[in-house]
């Protein structure tokens, strides 16, 4: 069985483009902080502005917008620790029937 990192790695691996054909710009297929893929509508729109989902937006931008205009992004060890817990829980509501 694939964990999701190895799996994220093997689609990163292949040149998959999505473009917004009304403005011809390429379009976040992953987050850059948890490595899921973006899919839903607040997905893209934090994607945008901010290169990562909804869910990483919510966890490592909203409370310290400004900060984060000025430069100061999380620790990798704390996305490391957020995503881990992601994938725990992701993987159980998976194997839940």
């Amino acid at each position: 069985i694939l964990q999701k990192r190895e799996l994220t790695r093997m689609l990163n691996s292949y040149k998959i483009r999505i473009v917004d054909n009304r403005t011809n710009k390429d379009e976040r297929v992953y987050c850059d902080f948890c490595e899921y893929p973006i899919l839903s509508g607040q997905d893209f729109t934090a994607s945008k502005k901010y290169s990562c989902c909804h869910d990483c937006f919510l966890t490592f931008i909203e409370s310290r917008k400004d900060n984060w205009r000025k430069g100061d992004r999380p620790k990798q060890k704390l996305v490391d620790s957020y995503t881990e817990t992601k994938n725990k829980l992701s993987h159980k509501s998976r194997s839940i029937e």
